[in-house]
């Protein structure tokens, strides 16, 4: 029997905090959950659109309680324990979804009927896509040995190469006109944080760039302000040919990185733990940060990004490999299922759905009728001081202050009257003693139709006339 000599590489990390974690401020609750397998998930409107390893389901989440699948195609994107780690496989723009697939390629679903989604087209690949964004028309995947490689969707099924890069890319984010990219799948060390210029596609304007060696199989999530860079840190063993032959869970690392001038950011902090097993995912949400983790969701506050601190945790049933921040409420992509939580947090706590009210198209001179529910779901007795409307033709039925105690509900009815014919937005807003959302605030918008015109659902419409709702705001 061959004994192989072992050589252990320890990677240490110098200049790194380990987080102190006080009594969490936020409670995270269970709303629902589906068993599919879910490894990457995106949300948008009252669809959740889930990547799992054979297949692509859509989700209907109009009632986030009693969300249902109600479309379903096969397809592969590699079943590798890698796969979880990767930063984001899907996105979704107008009516199409964008896979990237880990065996290498990607994938065009047309999602205008949510329930047959259908395979318009499809990109062979050797090297696995780890990384993908669509935003304004356009599509960015991210490539580690292709590089990055931009494309015009306008036409959706059908996209245009508009420039093919040699940036490295692992994980990739977009805000505004800039694009941050992340370059670490290395296991070795190493890796990049560097933001490009898109306001001009064919030119791109490469901004800063800054050392970020977080480990391997990076996560990003940037907003306005901050960059997250997340990774995983190994120990490795390697034979006496200095072939690898075994790796170990180190811990995990959280990069918080100023980018509030995209021509010279910085690294704020380094967060280091090994509390939680490896990192999966990260969102960042104003001054929030939600990490997925194999240990479930962490939730930290960075208002203080020198001194990161937890608020929120939940032990998910799974590995937590994907998050989506939607209204108010969290979705997991968890490895065998796919659920739905909630935040809450000591003292009185707010909740309310739906968050976007859409009436149908209402004749002039009648009403129409749309009911919401506010929920208490903090720890003290929620104060219902005031709801009003800022916006014509809407009316609600509050009359007086209300107290909700914990695990209680109100139904409530909003009302829409036009005078007059033509399209109508406004916003409904509860105020209450919720520390964190003193204003909740739900979109609201209709149509007034004048007397004698034919509504859009009436098949004598004819042909060349037509009568829509407006997209939510």
């Amino acid at each position: 029997m061959r004994i192989f000599r072992k050589i252990v590489v320890f990677i240490i990390i110098l200049n790194v905090i380990t987080p102190v974690f006080a009594q969490d401020s936020l409670i995270v609750r269970e709303v629902s959950s589906l068993d599919i397998n879910a490894i990457h998930i995106a949300v948008e409107g009252d669809y959740a659109y889930i990547l799992g390893y054979e297949n692509f389901n859509i989700v209907d989440i109009s009632d986030p309680g009693t969300p249902e699948v109600i479309g379903s195609i096969g397809v592969h994107i590699g079943e590798n324990d890698l796969t979880i780690e990767f930063d984001n496989l899907i996105a979704i723009h107008n009516d199409y979804a964008y896979l990237a697939l880990f065996d290498g390629g990607w994938e065009i679903i047309d999602i205008s009927n949510p329930e047959e989604p259908d395979r318009v087209a499809y990109s062979d690949g050797w090297d696995p896509y780890s990384s993908v964004v669509a935003t304004d028309g356009y599509l960015y995947l991210a490539n580690l040995s292709y590089g990055l490689t931009i494309y015009d969707i306008t036409n959706g099924d059908d996209p245009e190469v508009i420039n093919e890069t040699n940036i490295e890319a692992f994980s990739i984010d977009a805000h505004g006109d800039v694009l941050s990219i992340h370059n670490s799948a290395r296991l070795f060390g190493g890796g990049e944080f560097k933001q490009i210029n898109i306001s001009n596609l064919e030119e791109l304007d490469r901004l800063d760039e800054i050392e970020v060696d977080v480990g391997a199989f990076s996560g990003l999530a940037v907003n306005a302000e901050y960059a997250c860079v997340t990774g995983n840190k190994y120990d490795l063993t390697f034979d006496d040919d200095f072939n690898l032959i075994d790796t170990e869970f180190n811990h995990a690392e959280l990069s918080i990185i100023n980018v509030a001038d995209p021509d010279s950011f910085f690294e704020v902090e380094r967060l280091e733990t090994d509390e939680f097993r490896e990192f999966n995912d990260v969102v960042i949400e104003n001054e929030t940060v939600y990490l997925g983790t194999i240990a479930g969701l962490q939730i930290y506050d960075i208002s203080e990004p020198a001194e990161p601190f937890r608020i929120g945790t939940y032990d998910t049933p799974g590995c937590c490999a994907g998050i989506e921040l939607y209204e108010g409420l969290i979705y997991i992509a968890d490895g065998d299922n796919f659920s739905i939580y909630s935040i809450q947090h000591d003292g009185p706590s707010i909740y309310v759905t739906p968050l976007t009210i859409v009436f149908d198209s209402v004749f002039v001179g009648e009403s129409s009728e749309h009911t919401f529910t506010i929920r208490s779901w903090g720890t003290d007795t929620l104060v219902v001081s005031d709801i009003s409307i800022d916006g014509d033709q809407f009316s609600i039925d509050f009359e007086e202050e209300i107290s909700l105690a914990p695990d209680s509900s109100r139904d409530f009815t909003v009302s829409f009257s036009p005078d007059t014919a033509g399209a109508f937005s406004g916003v409904l807003i509860i105020v209450s003693n919720d520390s964190l959302f003193e204003e909740y605030t739900v979109d609201l918008s209709g149509i007034g139709v004048n007397p004698g015109f034919v509504k859009d659902d009436n098949p004598l419409l004819p042909d060349h006339f037509s009568l829509s709702t407006p997209p939510r705001a």
